[in-house]
């Protein structure tokens, strides 16, 4: 009978995030993992049949299961050295310790910069079978000495000679990176290599290559593909996604330059080992954005299944403040670019749209934001009538006008919604000097929705240290800290005229990164005849104090019915 129900779940407290069935008490899933209803208990239990395995949810909380909208697996490759501090205060301090405590030889004396260093080569030499050494984590802004104004260099990394590996280390944002002699070599970059447009290769006092390579420089140095290693990777990745919560994920190429692990994740999906539903985008900035349609056409004919697919591009528009000269830009009009040459721009914009190419831009401010809409207008009076969706990303500061425009067009603001907090003290200066007098009017996200866009959510790992939604949702439901002492705390409280509701907070980290990833007719939210895509929480996320949902435990998820997590 085509009723007859695999699992009936049943004594559960569902909140669909479908407004036309808001919420539920029990749901049925068939044999090919799709829902077949969801609705009362009574009703459900007529899917019930001999051989129907049939689940008390002990009146749990139930939810979609949650998306990202723009993360980073650490790719081509799994990292050899992931410097987890990061950015964490006390992390960082720790390691800092435990790099001290591992060379008694410097009496304690070895800051920041001397430990990661000190990091990076025991490493290498604790592995001597390595060639390459690919590493990531170390923060920028805590360098010191001349490291703090140009980044770390190649000399103290070069100990082990022609002998040794070669090594690449990259920032935790994402924007810079440190290369040794022997990995520069390897890379032909010289001395008079050209640098890309919206680039930074550091440079000695005779003009060679210091080793430190920033935005759009960074794509001169190319990482060894290793398919094992990949799968490694986003093994490693989906481990950490799905415990929380985690089953739909849009990855997209760093800066445009590092590309996503595609031969591994499509290695994975064919074996039926993917636990994530994943879509993946072909990289570009300015240097290559000539072959982008053909590059990118050839990795969707290539990439297409239920699990895994390459739809998108993406396309690094703007980077940190430091690379660029021309940052801030004039009063009320803030930002950089990567691009020096906007026609070229434009009709990479225009062919892409005409050929039915999604983009996923990194665009931080206004300047940036209103050049790529600027050029996606044009695509659209051109070649109307394409439901692409369009996708910023980030979106610091962005001109009304503009906003009004993404909704307009229907276009994603793939937001990161942890980030929602005033800055202080020196993250404030970091922040003025970037925006000027905008800096505590950052990250809108009510404008958006009631503009007509569509609103996504997502975290920036591991870019960002934040990789858990329910965190997500709390900071960008509240516009307040983790931990602030109640939900209007002034201390770190950002513009919360941008507040939206807990119930739209939600809906950008379930159905809305569904609609950006073009999934919205699978998953997203609980409707029959989609896949149950579920997570399965300890306490209700509408009855706690906002400023305790991120205490909220994950129990299981569920891709297309099949747990791939649980707590217990």
């Amino acid at each position: 009978m085509e009723n007859k129900a695999k699992q009936v779940y049943i004594n559960a407290n569902v909140y669909t995030i479908d407004r036309d069935n808001p919420h539920a008490e029990a749901f049925a899933v068939d044999a090919e993992g799709k829902l077949l209803y969801v609705g009362s208990q009574k009703d459900a239990e007529s899917f019930i049949y001999e051989g129907t395995e049939v689940i008390d949810l002990g009146g749990k909380c139930v939810l979609p299961g949650f998306g990202d909208d723009h993360c980073h697996i650490s790719s081509p490759e799994s990292v050899d050295l992931f410097l987890e501090h990061r950015s964490d205060i006390k992390m960082r301090e720790q390691f800092i310790a435990d790099v001290n405590n591992k060379h008694p030889e410097n009496n304690g004396k070895m800051d920041y910069t001397d430990c990661v260093y000190a990091a990076i080569m025991d490493y290498a030499k604790e592995h001597p079978e390595k060639e390459f050494i690919h590493g990531i984590g170390y923060d920028p802004v805590q360098l010191t000495g001349e490291e703090k104004k140009v980044g770390l260099m190649k000399y103290r990394l070069d100990e082990l000679g022609e002998d040794g590996p070669a090594i690449c280390i990259f920032s935790y944002t994402g924007h810079d990176l440190v290369a040794n002699s022997k990995c520069i070599k390897q890379n032909g970059v010289t001395k008079d290599t050209k640098v890309p447009y919206g680039g930074v290769i550091g440079k000695d006092e005779k003009g060679e290559p210091n080793g430190a390579f920033h935005d759009a420089a960074m794509g001169l140095i190319e990482l060894p593909t290793n398919i094992n290693r990949q799968m490694d990777a986003i093994k490693r990745f989906q481990r950490i996604y799905n415990a929380a919560g985690v089953v739909n994920v849009q990855n997209v190429a760093g800066n445009g330059t590092v590309p996503c692990p595609m031969a591994g994740a499509w290695k994975l999906a064919q074996d039926g080992e993917l636990t994530i539903r994943l879509r993946s985008t072909t990289g570009y900035t300015s240097y290559n954005a000539d072959t982008i349609v053909e590059r990118c056409l050839a990795d969707k004919a290539k990439y297409q299944s239920e699990l895994f697919a390459v739809n998108t591009s993406k396309n690094f528009i703007d980077g940190v403040f430091y690379t660029l000269e021309d940052w801030p830009s004039q009063p009320g009009f803030h930002g950089t670019c990567t691009w020096d040459d906007e026609e070229k721009f434009k009709k990479a914009i225009i062919d892409q749209h005409k050929a039915g190419i999604q983009m996923h831009f990194h665009s931080y401010a206004d300047r940036s934001c209103k050049m790529v809409l600027d050029a996606l207008e044009e695509a659209e009076t051109l070649y109307p009538g394409k439901d692409l969706r369009h996708t910023l990303a980030h979106i610091m500061t962005i001109r009304p006008e503009d906003i009004k425009r993404m909704g307009k067009y229907g276009y994603v603001a793939a937001m990161q919604p942890s980030w929602f907090v005033k800055a202080k003290d020196a993250e404030k200066e970091y922040y003025y000097g970037m925006i000027g007098d905008k800096w505590d009017h950052q990250y809108p996200f009510k404008s958006f929705i009631e503009a007509g866009a569509i609103v996504a959510g997502g975290t920036d790992y591991p870019v960002s240290v934040e990789y858990k939604p329910l965190e997500g949702i709390q900071v960008g439901y509240t516009r307040n800290s983790l931990i602030a002492s109640h939900m209007d705390d002034p201390e770190y409280l950002l513009w919360p005229e941008e507040r939206a509701t807990l119930l739209q907070t939600i809906e950008a980290f379930t159905i809305n990164v569904a609609k950006e990833m073009h999934t919205e007719n699978t998953t997203g939210n609980l409707v029959a005849g989609k896949y149950a895509d579920f997570v399965v929480l300890s306490d209700d996320i509408f009855e706690v104090d906002p400023i305790n949902i991120h205490t909220i435990q994950v129990l299981k998820t569920y891709l297309m019915g099949k747990e791939v997590y649980s707590a217990s």
